[in-house]
């Protein structure tokens, strides 16, 4: 999700298989793969690669991969089939709340996710697509049980504070077929809620 080309194509795709697309969920990231330097504390103490890694592979992604699909879920793209109605984009991101220092980078990712799902949801709403932000917990992501020392923890330490991929695929569920949903369009969500 971080090269133009390969998104576009993937659309293309998706428009030759399907003539459209119904639900988006944006959840790529990028930042935790990168060791050296620290993850948390003053932000000219982190490795600008890391920041470079989260704007492109999480804010860019989300915007590059919700301009090539947003096409497909306009209603031309739907003529002739029973229009699921609203159509859907989630993306994934955190209720970053008031700044309290020692993850800059982190925080100002995902508070420009948050202001790109508000002024999506401002753009889309007449055409009966609904954005919502989905911030999950700490997620028990494959990358995460692979090194199992997120934020340098001691092994195990943590997890059971953390969420199953599969819980926030549950809230995914629930906000796609929830009839009200466009009532819910722009805000920030909670995975629990």
């Amino acid at each position: 999700h971080t090269v133009q080309g390969q998104i576009e194509a993937l659309f293309e795709r998706v428009k030759q298989e399907q003539g459209g697309l119904d639900i988006l969920v944006n959840n790529a990231w990028g930042g935790y793969e990168e060791r050296d330097g620290p993850f948390q504390g003053p932000f000219w103490k982190w490795s600008l690669s890391r920041w470079d890694k989260m704007l492109r592979a999480g804010v860019w992604s989300h915007m590059a991969t919700s301009y090539f699909a947003v096409p497909l879920m306009l209603p031309q793209h739907h003529a002739g089939k029973s229009l699921p109605s609203p159509r859907l984009i989630i993306n994934t991101t955190l209720d970053v709340g008031e700044y309290r220092g020692g993850w800059l980078f982190y925080w100002t990712s995902k508070g420009t996710i948050n202001q790109m799902t508000f002024g999506m949801a401002q753009e889309l709403g007449r055409h009966r697509v609904a954005v919502i932000g989905l911030a999950p917990g700490w997620m028990r992501t494959e990358a995460v049980m692979a090194n199992k020392r997120p934020h340098k923890r001691p092994v195990g330490e943590g997890l059971k504070e953390s969420e199953s991929v599969e819980y926030a695929g549950r809230a995914v569920v629930a906000l796609a077929t929830d009839p009200d949903v466009m009532n819910k369009t722009g805000r920030i969500l909670h995975t629990r809620d």
